[in-house]
Parts: structure tokens; C-alpha cells; sequence
């Protein structure tokens, strides 16, 4: 690394001798036609090219490349993206809307949209924005992780959008290079092969849909992978602090919480939480009043019983007939990982345990959800990284054919295609499960 030459003369060496480099060739060819010019409606061309990449991505893992190759190969695809103006996803609109209130003293919790178009004020760059939010009438839902960046991004981009999106994009590709160094010294630390990173690193589900769609969900696993590395390292307070960050850019880190007191203990779990508790509140400060978090679990609950995208049981019970269907469906279906944490938090436990736990939980999250987009498996593939459960893989390719949903206005789902998804992926899970738990009673016995 010290010697850039000679460290790219090294991988292409090594891509020569494994015949990577055609693969490679045409990944970049696949990534550049998704960067610029395949539409979301064209369902046809992107779910050729999106399976032509991961038959390259297979093909890369197979291989095994070394960790400089690996990252090579995924920062060389990342980049690709650098330039583009993301097009499988409109939700950028809604980043800069957020930042562009706050740098301008509003707080983006306060109103809805709306409110500042009927009472614009003196505020600027919104009314580029509005016309192309999907979230006109919903109060922000981001925490404030996000939200700082946003107001990075319309701090150095009042206006347009080109500029503002570079930024975040390039903060977001730090976070990847970040969660890549960690990924490999916890591999390390677990005596498993660093090259497992690739799963990860070079999956094209995280490529697209990070750096091209710029979700946040890559951030989030990597404060996640940070807590993680700390944690085995016994820094469990700097742990901590990097899972208050997870927390404060998805909320979702709050289910692993529970999974600690068999690890950490009662009185060092209890800190843990007064750690990320504390953290957690000082970076909701600068957007702290009485009407956040109202408005903001309004929000929630407005998404979560309004929509419904790509969800297998909430969608076969939401079906029966009655009123309120959708909110005891929901509630009811939110009892499985609960039930399964609570189980999960009064069983022994050691550091890979925990681990295997945490990504069963959010899995579980996931199945009984009633939204469940292409980047929200973003972080099981992170944490994938230390499992090498093959369902996760499977279903980051399956997932990415719900994009079928945006070829036509109105947006229409294709059960067939949904029912496929879960049917494909619920069984190999069961398969990974059950051969994990025979091998953990293999090293018990």
C-alpha cells in the first residue's frame, strides 16, 4: 500500500493469474450501463445487466482474490458511480430537502413538506426540490447521523443537486473503505480468512445500492462492524459509542441491544446501554423538541401501515378482511423477533454467538416486515461477512428483481416474483440455519 505502483502492479498480476480480468471488464461495463444509462422502468435491460453482474461477483468469491484485490475491484466500482445521478432511487431529494431546512434554522422534524411550500419565507433551494420528493406528506424520519450529512452536503450545495449528491456519496464511500479495514482486523481476530470481506465488498446489491442510491444502510453497518471489532477487543465503551452511531443512523441497531446481557453481563450490559443511551441524546440535541419524536414515530407508523413493498406474511394476513387488519397484522407480526430477542437475551452466549444471533434477529426482522426494499439487506450482508450464510446471497440477487415494481405508474407488484423471493429464500435459509446449529452442537459435544 505504501507503493501505489507496485500495489496495482501486484493485483493486476494476481487478476491475471486467476482470469479475473475479463470478469472484471465486464463488471465495469455493467456498472456503467446501471450508472448511466438504464432508466428504473426498463425492468427488461436491468435485470439482465444486475444478473450478469452477480454471475461475476460468484465467479470473483470463487476465486478467492486477496484483500488488495478485492478492494481494488470494489473502490474501482464504486467510483463508477461517483458521477451519476442516482436513478433506482428518488429518496436524495428528500436528504437535501432535510439539510437545506436545517442549515436555513429549521428543524426538519418541525413540518411536513407541504408547510414550507405554503409558507415559504426567505428559505432557498426548496422549491427544486419539491416537485420530486416521495414524501411530501410525512414528517422526516431520518436520525441525526443523517441529517448531519445532509447539512454537510446543503452547506456546500445550497442549490442544484449534482454537487450536494457528490458529497454524500463521497462520505458514503468513506464509510465503505472504513467498514472494509474493520471488516478485515475482526476477521483476523475471529482466525477466519480476511478475504471473506468479499462477500461483502464486492456484492452488487451493496455497490448499487450505497454508492449509486446512496442509502444509508452501508454507514450503518459499518458503525455496527466498528461496535463489533471494539467489543471482541474488550473496548466494550468504545463499543458502545460506535453502536450509538448505528442507532443514530438507523434505528434498527436497538434490536441487537437485548442480545448483550448474556455476553457482557448485567452490570456491563446496563452501562453498555447507559453508553449508547447518553451518546445517543447528545446527537439529538441539536434537533430536540417536544413535537420529534411525535412527529417522527407519526411518521414511522404512517410508513409502516401505509405501505407495503415486497413483504411475503404481513401481505397474506393483511388480506383478511376487518378495519383494522393492518395494524394487528403488523403488531403481530412484530411479536416474532421480539419474542425471539427476549429468548436470545437469557441464553449463554460468546462473541460469535452474538454475532450469529444478531444477524438471525435482523433476518427474522425482515421476513415479517411489511416493507422490505433491495437496500435494507445491506447490513445482513455486512454481517454476513463473519456467517458465509449462502440465503443471504441468494436473496441480495432475488431482491433486486422487485425493481419489477417501477416499470409502470402506478407502481404494481408482481406476486409471482414475491412469492419466488421469499419461497427460494425462506428455504435455504432453513437449510443454513439448521446447518449452523448441527455444527455449534458438533463443538459443544
Amino acid at each position: 500500500m505504501n507503493n501505489p505502483k507496485h500495489y496495482v502492479c501486484k493485483v493486476i498480476k494476481e487478476l491475471l493469474q486467476t482470469k479475473s480480468i475479463l470478469q472484471i471488464g465486464l463488471l465495469i461495463i455493467g456498472y456503467t450501463l446501471i450508472a448511466l444509462a438504464i432508466p428504473r422502468i426498463d425492468f427488461t435491460s436491468f435485470v439482465a445487466v444486475y444478473s450478469a453482474l452477480f454471475v461475476g461477483y460468484f465467479y470473483l468469491i470463487k476465486n478467492r482474490l486477496s484483500v488488495q484485490s478485492i478492494f481494488l475491484i470494489g473502490i474501482t466500482a464504486r467510483i463508477i458511480f461517483l458521477f451519476s445521478t442516482p436513478v433506482l432511487s428518488d429518496d436524495i431529494y428528500r436528504f437535501l430537502w432535510d439539510g437545506r431546512l436545517w442549515i436555513q434554522g429549521e428543524n426538519p422534524f418541525q413540518h411536513i413538506p407541504q408547510f414550507f411550500i405554503e409558507h415559504p419565507g426567505n428559505l432557498i433551494g426548496l422549491e427544486e426540490l419539491y416537485p420530486k420528493l416521495n414524501s411530501k406528506q410525512y414528517f422526516a424520519i431520518y436520525p441525526p447521523i443523517n441529517q448531519f450529512i445532509f447539512g454537510i452536503a446543503a452547506l456546500i450545495a445550497p442549490v442544484g443537486f449534482f454537487k450536494a449528491q457528490l458529497i454524500i456519496k463521497l462520505i458514503l464511500i468513506i464509510g465503505e473503505v472504513l467498514l472494509f479495514q474493520y471488516a478485515v482486523k475482526l476477521l483476523k481476530h475471529l482466525n477466519k480468512k480476511p478475504g471473506l470481506v468479499a462477500l461483502y465488498f464486492l456484492n452488487p446489491l451493496v455497490i448499487i445500492e450505497v454508492t449509486g442510491n446512496l442509502h444509508f444502510e452501508g454507514l450503518m453497518a459499518t458503525f455496527l462492524i466498528m461496535a463489533f471489532y471494539y467489543l471482541k477487543t474488550g473496548r466494550w465503551a468504545v463499543s458502545a459509542v460506535f453502536m450509538a452511531f448505528g442507532v443514530c443512523t438507523k434505528l434498527i441497531p436497538l434490536l441487537y441491544l437485548p442480545l448483550l446481557l448474556p455476553f457482557l453481563g448485567f452490570i456491563k450490559t446496563t452501562k453498555y446501554f447507559s453508553i449508547v443511551g447518553i451518546v445517543s441524546a447528545l446527537l439529538f440535541i441539536p434537533f430536540m423538541n417536544l413535537e420529534l419524536a411525535l412527529n417522527m414515530l407519526n411518521s414511522v407508523d404512517l410508513y409502516f401501515q401505509s405501505f407495503r413493498f415486497n413483504s411475503f406474511f404481513y401481505s397474506i394476513l393483511v388480506d383478511i378482511p376487518g378495519d383494522d387488519s393492518k395494524k394487528w397484522t403488523a403488531f403481530v407480526l412484530a411479536l416474532v423477533p421480539a419474542l425471539a430477542v427476549l429468548r436470545l437475551a437469557f441464553k449463554n452466549s460468546n462473541f460469535e454467538n452474538l454475532m450469529q444471533r444478531s444477524f438471525w434477529v435482523h433476518s427474522l426482522y425482515y421476513f415479517f416486515s411489511a416493507v422490505v426494499h433491495p437496500w435494507y439487506l445491506v447490513t445482513l450482508l455486512a454481517l454476513n461477512i463473519f456467517q458465509e450464510f449462502k440465503y443471504i446471497l441468494v436473496w441480495s440477487y432475488l431482491i433486486g428483481l422487485t425493481y419489477f415494481t417501477y416499470r409502470t405508474l402506478p407502481y404494481e407488484e408482481s406476486s409471482f416474483i414475491i412469492a419466488l423471493e421469499y419461497v427460494v429464500v425462506i428455504t435455504w435459509g432453513l437449510i443454513d440455519f439448521f446447518r449452523s446449529r448441527k455444527k455449534q452442537d458438533v463443538a459443544t459435544h
